[in-house]
C-alpha cells in the first residue's frame, strides 16, 4: 500500500470475532485473540512494521470491557494493544467506553464501523436526500462516544450508491 501512496497506521486483530457471518468471518474468544496477538500477530507486525498500531475488539460496545480487560491481561498481548476498536449495533454503550478508559487509560480507544443497514431503513424505501433520522443517529454516537474518551471516530462506508452496494455479500448498507 505504502508503495501506492497509501500509510496504513492501524490494524485490528479481526473484525467482528463474536460473529459467525455469511461473508469472511473468524469466530474467537477474547483469550484466542489475546494468544494469537501475544504469540503470532503482535510480534510479527511489531518486526516488519514497527510503527503500525493494533487494536484489540473490534465489535460491539456491549462486551467491550470484558475484550479489553481479557486481552489486557495477557502479558504478551497488552505488549501488541495499542487500543480498542468497537462498534455501535448494540446501543449508545456510552458508559461502557469510560469503563475501558478508566481501566486502560493508555489504549486509544476507536468507534471503528458504523452504519444503518437496509434492515433499518423504513420499510418499502430506499434513502431518500433530505432524510436526516440516520444523521442525528450519527451525531449522537460520535458526540457519545469522543466525551465518553474515543480517539476519533469511523464511518463503515464513505461511497455507495442509492440501494446500499455494491456488496458481495448481500449486506446493503447507508453511507
Amino acid at each position: 500500500y505504502e508503495a501506492r501512496g497509501v500509510r496504513v497506521w492501524a490494524v485490528t486483530v479481526q473484525n467482528e470475532p463474536e460473529f459467525a457471518a455469511r461473508w469472511e468471518a473468524c469466530v474467537m474468544t477474547p483469550e484466542e485473540e489475546a494468544r494469537f496477538l501475544g504469540v503470532h500477530l503482535g510480534p510479527e507486525l511489531r518486526a516488519a512494521h514497527p510503527g503500525l498500531l493494533v487494536f484489540v475488539y473490534d465489535h460491539n460496545k456491549d462486551h467491550v470491557v470484558r475484550w479489553a480487560d481479557a486481552v489486557a491481561a495477557d502479558p504478551e498481548a497488552r505488549r501488541h494493544m495499542d487500543g480498542v476498536a468497537f462498534h455501535w449495533y448494540t446501543g449508545d454503550g456510552f458508559e461502557a467506553v469510560r469503563e475501558v478508559r478508566r481501566r486502560h487509560p493508555g489504549a486509544l480507544l476507536l468507534p471503528s464501523e458504523a452504519t444503518y443497514e437496509r434492515y433499518r431503513w423504513r420499510a418499502g424505501a430506499t434513502l431518500e436526500s433530505g432524510e436526516w433520522s440516520f444523521g442525528e443517529g450519527y451525531a449522537h454516537d460520535v458526540i457519545g462516544d469522543l466525551n465518553a474518551g474515543a480517539a476519533g471516530w469511523i464511518d463503515w462506508n464513505l461511497l455507495l450508491d442509492q440501494d446500499g452496494g455494491p456488496n458481495h455479500a448481500g449486506n446493503p448498507c447507508d453511507s
